[in-house]
């Protein structure tokens, strides 16, 4: 997988936690993957939400909910990731429209998301 690939999966993961979806936001952070076996990357590339967002997702689902969903999300194929992102996207995009003003997490999300530059690529 991409490492931007990872990064959306990451950040939809977050977004997913912000919505209070635990068992859809472990089935994205598991279909990330582990960049440490997969790339030689730091181990999440996004440390510290994904610590936090894992143990909220841990707490409100128990042991068994969270393998059941990490289980699923290691075995989805793209089409089912990017169906599950687009979800979480139409859910944030729903609460937004009724409530005009974005979390903390939303916000750090929002600013994670938006394209730098690249310098040489």
């Amino acid at each position: 997988m991409q490492r931007s690939s990872q990064i959306c999966l990451e950040l939809f993961a977050g977004l997913a936690c912000v919505q209070e979806q635990p068992e859809r936001a472990t089935t994205l952070f598991a279909a990330g993957g582990n960049p440490a076996e997969t790339m030689n990357l730091p181990e999440p590339i996004l440390r510290s939400g994904y610590q936090r967002d894992l143990t909220d997702a841990r707490v409100a689902l128990g042991s068994r909910r969270l393998a059941t969903a990490w289980n699923r999300g290691s075995r989805m194929s793209m089409d089912e990731l990017v169906h599950c992102a687009r979800q979480t996207a139409s859910a944030i995009g729903l609460k937004q429209s009724l409530s005009n003003s974005r979390s903390p997490r939303e916000r750090e999300i929002v600013a994670l998301s938006k394209p730098t530059a690249r310098i040489g690529g």
